[in-house]
């Protein structure tokens, strides 16, 4: 029996791509549907088919801007990395007063997205969204008398530092054996053979400041950075 003509008309469609629910379907929805999925649900449930779901659209539609979950990944990047503000007068600061800014500018990006932390620990930034922020900080480098290599490793280093603080943070909020990290037992046997440790402990409480932990040891790669001559 043929089918009517508005029966034929339901399924998948190979032309245009569908449109979601009151609004264009575009590249940019696209990458910014997917930050604010992965920032809800994490990256374990990422696929093209859910990403299509959670815009209510057909997942071929998604395929039509974006060709494969590798490329989505660098998106995801390219999304927070444009989030970062540097200071309208960093290009004129004192380089030590600088590099603090960028880093926490750099921080205070991903820090709002936890969940993404993981991508740009294992994705290099490739597209151009991405390099702004690179280009301008390595420049910096450069003009304030930092070689190339220099300048290279000082970036590298204090990106993988912000983004091994943030993973830390991530898994220190877990529970480990029916307790959190914060609800350490201080008065277990055995504590007195560590005095310095509970004297700590006892002043400063178990409790984990992650920004505080951060800037700590931010101020002191800097202060090496720039405790040493040979830029």
């Amino acid at each position: 029996m043929r089918s009517k003509p508005e029966e034929k008309a339901v399924g998948k469609s190979r032309g245009r791509p569908k449109q979601s629910e009151g609004r264009s379907l575009d590249r940019s929805v696209i990458v910014a549907h997917t930050l604010k999925l992965v920032d809800e649900e994490g990256l374990e449930g990422l696929s093209m088919r859910r990403l299509g779901q959670s815009l209510g659209v057909d997942p071929m539609a998604v395929y039509h801007y974006i060709p494969n979950k590798a490329a989505l990944l660098d998106a995801l990047v390219e999304a927070v990395m444009a989030e970062i503000r540097l200071p309208d007068n960093f290009p004129s600061m004192e380089p030590r007063v600088a590099i603090r800014e960028a880093a926490c500018a750099y921080w205070s990006a991903l820090h709002a997205h936890p969940r993404a932390v993981q991508v740009l620990a294992s994705r290099p930034a490739l597209n151009e969204g991405s390099l702004d922020y690179v280009e301008k900080v390595l420049t910096f480098l450069l003009m304030a008398g930092f070689s190339e290599r220099r300048a290279l490793d000082t970036l590298n280093a204090i990106g993988n530092y912000i983004r091994g603080c943030l993973l830390m943070d991530s898994s220190h909020s877990l529970d480990t054996e029916g307790h959190q990290h914060d609800e350490l037992p201080v008065w277990a046997p055995g504590m007195e053979h560590f005095p310095s440790l509970l004297r700590v402990i006892q002043i400063e409480g178990m409790e984990y400041h992650p920004e505080r932990t951060f800037l700590t040891g931010l101020d002191i790669l800097i202060c090496g950075l720039f405790g040493r001559t040979d830029q």
